[in-house]
């Protein structure tokens, strides 16, 4: 979560005795509250997520500013024109106003807490400044703001100098960013006031464009949250006296209050002891720990898929109320856990929760000698509790089961707990509990006592969860230093279950290597591509594009769907039901990009081939056999276009470029040489070579006694070639001109060539084969990289899109 480092000495800032006598001598007392004395500084999670807000918001703009410059420059000269005040005098009098108020932010954050002695909180604002200049001056250096902005206001007669301009904006914001944990909250919401009303005025005398005002706002919270995340912010939790506090206000006054060095995800535990002697368990959340809340439930959201993750509470109050409802119920149908005393608001910004202290250790500080099998019996007993009632834990490892002085579990933590559970959240909570107790008693031991407490059915429906995705990050560790153990126990429910090998549940929406690469390649292609070549240039071929050519490349594309799904049904030697097996072509695109060398495509189909009918060798040899023949129609149609075009085709053309084909050529061979440099992907690659080449053995085989069938499968296979021919010429014919046997040539070379990198579907390999061929023909390159990317959206990316949805409606069918 949160790190904190001590400083040494009195640091410079509001803990300082200096600082803060000169602070109520300066009549400054209620901004910088010296009473809150800073006891360290600490890198926080809330700023790692503005930064995170910040940073996307400036990339969205300043790519839709220079990408579509044209109408942003249109719709901003409309803006200004529209809101432009008339009246010289008024226009006066809110530029005055308005240089009054840019200066007393800048008098607030720079000159008071230099007159004050705060050197920290200067130093801050200082630094968040500086690289607001610096950020600002790039951005600008390459969308020409300054230059948009002048232009806009002498269009309007709005040419104004001396007052605010999108740096000054910037600077404004990131030092109120940075000033804010220094203060308190009536001094923060004075200054954003401020800072809100000279935006106002800004946009009420037109002074900037929308877009210059945008990337400004955005620039500065990016700033100054990299400030504070880079030197740290003063600690914000609360002071022990304002726990005790709060306590007492809530009724349950305590006599000592102590850190508390135990594992407590998500919150800050302590030690107490009540006025009655009774000992208490207080967990204390603010602001840190909501924003680590907020960013862990985005990776997941982003990473994973089926887990049961529920829209992350309004507010800290409603997480808290939350926890604190579902202890409440778990103790009310007799599960073992500590009596809760006592919920309450800590100051503005936080809260607490405090509980019984239960004598005892958590199950991870236990010996594994001393969990005997009367202690799995009843901690599974607890579980059997919380499946009745569909109460599901969601982090039910060891750490989270206490054990007291009787040997007796006791389920603490239900912060990330779900009421009305779905059957997936309890099976995962079954499965998380199995994984971390075969840590330390064995695979064995851990099964059979869960078979007891849960029952068969309980247990075997959990197997599809034993996946390390779906453990928490403790398990995970656990289970680094026992290799291979999830893959026993998962053996040993298969086998005290008598059940057989079941899928395992979906959980991740992208595979390691196979979804960051084929996200990279999209950002690379469709961005970084315009990006090097000039956006200038890109937007002139696009405004000079004849865009009546895209009936054809939508009719290619069409029948390259439906050859796909032709392919499949002509190459099984069985009959197929057409629609399902024009959604499984679909799907394998999709689930070609899942794995290198479309070892993802070829997995489902020969999955949706068994599933009707079809013996596992007969499914492989089949798909084999689908891949060889396209690979084959490529080789022929090679052959037929290399004697159309000619043996001079490339002899006499004149290269505008002759490096974008050498560049082309050795991007390739890099790319394929990189893939193969991991282990995992050369294993892929090698297994899906053996498997293909018996599989294209068999196939023949079994071919050869059905020569409708062969002929069928070749020509299900020149259709596909054909249609993407068609689509690539068409696309050409957009932007530029090309003869149809040198597309040819091009398009079935770079198709052959680009089976040997093992991307995701030859992502990346393809495109940079198709360009320095149409390069080398003599095409200029910004008109080849349009012709190629649009080509590749409608014959690569749409079949993808339309593959998600398709393999969603197989599974829901079972038929994959």
């Amino acid at each position: 979560m949160t790190s904190t480092t001590p400083t040494t000495g009195p640091p410079p800032g509001r803990d300082h005795p200096d600082s803060a006598t000169a602070a109520r001598g300066a009549g400054h007392e209620e901004m910088f509250d010296p009473a809150e004395a800073v006891s360290g500084y600490e890198r926080s999670p809330e700023d790692l997520l503005r930064l995170l807000v910040s940073v996307t918001v400036v990339i969205v703009v300043v790519l839709v500013t220079k990408l579509l410059s044209d109408a942003v420059g249109g719709f901003q000269r409309d803006f200004v024109a529209l809101l432009a005040v008339g009246s010289t005098q008024l226009v006066r009098i809110l530029e005055g106003l308005l240089a009054l108020i840019s200066l007393s932010l800048a008098l607030l954050t720079l000159l008071l807490p230099l007159l004050t002695k705060r050197l920290r909180t200067f130093g801050y604002v200082l630094v968040a400044s500086i690289v607001c200049s610096l950020v600002i001056g790039s951005i600008d250096s390459w969308l020409g703001l300054s230059g948009a902005i002048n232009e806009v206001a002498r269009e309007a007669g709005l040419d104004r100098g001396g007052l605010p301009d999108a740096t000054e904006v910037a600077q404004n914001s990131a030092a109120i960013v940075v000033f804010s944990p220094f203060v308190t909250r009536r001094w923060r919401q004075t200054l954003w006031s401020l800072f809100g009303a000279m935006l106002l005025l800004q946009v009420v005398i037109s002074l900037h464009p929308p877009a210059a005002t945008v990337v400004a706002l955005a620039v500065g919270p990016a700033v100054g949250s990299a400030t504070l995340l880079l030197f740290g912010r003063p600690t914000s939790r609360p002071t022990r006296t304002a726990i005790t506090a709060a306590l007492a206000a809530a009724g349950l006054p305590v006599t000592s209050l102590e850190p508390a060095s135990v594992d407590a995800r998500g919150s800050t535990p302590y030690f107490a002891t009540a006025q009655s002697g009774e000992k208490l368990f207080v967990k204390v959340l603010g602001a840190n720990e909501r924003a680590a809340d907020l960013l862990f439930r985005l990776y997941r959201r982003l990473r994973l898929r089926n887990v049961g993750d529920e829209r992350p509470d309004s507010s800290l109050r409603r997480t808290v109320e939350h926890e604190a409802l579902v202890s409440l119920q778990a103790r009310d149908v007799g599960v073992l856990t500590p009596r809760m005393r006592a919920v309450a608001s800590v100051g503005q910004d936080s809260f607490l929760l405090a509980y019984d202290l239960i004598p005892g250790r958590s199950l991870d500080g236990v010996e594994p000698r001393e969990v005997t099998d009367e202690v799995l019996a009843a901690l599974w007993e607890q579980v059997s509790i919380l499946r009745t009632h569909r109460i599901a834990h969601r982090d039910l490892r060891l750490a989270n089961v206490f054990i007291d002085d009787d040997m007796t579990p006791w389920i603490i933590d239900f912060g990330f707990a779900e009421v009305a559970a779905s059957d997936s959240l309890l099976h995962a909570d079954v499965a998380q509990l199995l994984a971390s107790l075969a840590v330390a008693v064995g695979p064995r031991r851990a099964v059979s006592s869960a078979i007891e407490g849960v029952g068969e059915t309980g247990v075997s429906d959990c197997v599809s969860r034993l996946q390390v995705v779906a453990l928490s990050g403790a398990t995970q560790t656990a289970l680094k230093e026992h290799p291979g153990l999830l893959g026993e126990l998962r053996a040993e429910v298969i086998s005290q279950c008598g059940i057989d090998q079941p899928e395992m549940d979906p959980l991740t929406r992208f595979r390691p290597g196979s979804g960051g690469v084929l996200a990279t390649a999209a950002l690379l292609l469709y961005v970084g591509v315009p990006m090097v070549i000039g956006f200038d240039d890109m937007a002139d071929v696009v405004s000079a594009a004849d865009w009546s050519h895209m009936g054809t490349v939508v009719a290619a594309t069409i029948a390259l769907l439906a050859s796909l799904g032709w392919q499949l049904y002509s190459m099984a030697p069985a009959t197929l039901p057409a629609w399902p097996t024009q959604l499984a072509a679909l799907a394998a695109r999709f689930a070609s990009t899942t794995a290198p060398s479309n070892a993802g495509g070829n997995s489902l189909t020969a999955r949706y081939l068994e599933r009707h009918g079809l013996t596992n060798s007969q499914a492989v040899a089949a798909t084999a056999l689908g891949r060889a023949v396209n690979v084959g129609a490529w080789l022929f149609l090679l052959v037929v276009f290399l004697f159309w075009a000619g043996r001079n085709t490339f002899e006499s053309v004149d290269v505008d470029r002759p490096e974008a084909l050498w560049a082309g050529l050795a991007t390739v061979a890099v790319l394929a040489g990189l893939s193969l440099l991991f282990p995992a992907v050369r294993q892929h690659v090698s297994h899906s070579t053996q498997l293909g080449t018996a599989g294209v053995r068999a196939g023949l085989a079994q071919l050869s006694g059905s020569p409708s069938r062969l002929a069928t499968t070749a020509s299900a296979a020149l259709l596909l070639a054909v249609a993407s021919l068609v689509a690539l010429r068409n696309s050409l014919e957009v932007f530029a001109d090309a003869p149809v046997a040198t597309v040819g040539v091009i398009l079935f070379a770079a198709s052959v060539a680009a089976t040997v990198v093992p991307t995701p579907g030859h992502v990346v390999a393809t495109e940079v084969l198709l360009v320095a061929g149409l390069a080398a023909a003599g095409i200029a390159l910004p008109e080849a990289v349009a012709a190629v990317l649009l080509c590749r959206l409608f014959t690569f990316w749409l079949p993808i899109v339309l593959g998600a949805p398709a393999l969603h409606l197989l599974r829901r069918s079972d038929r994959v």
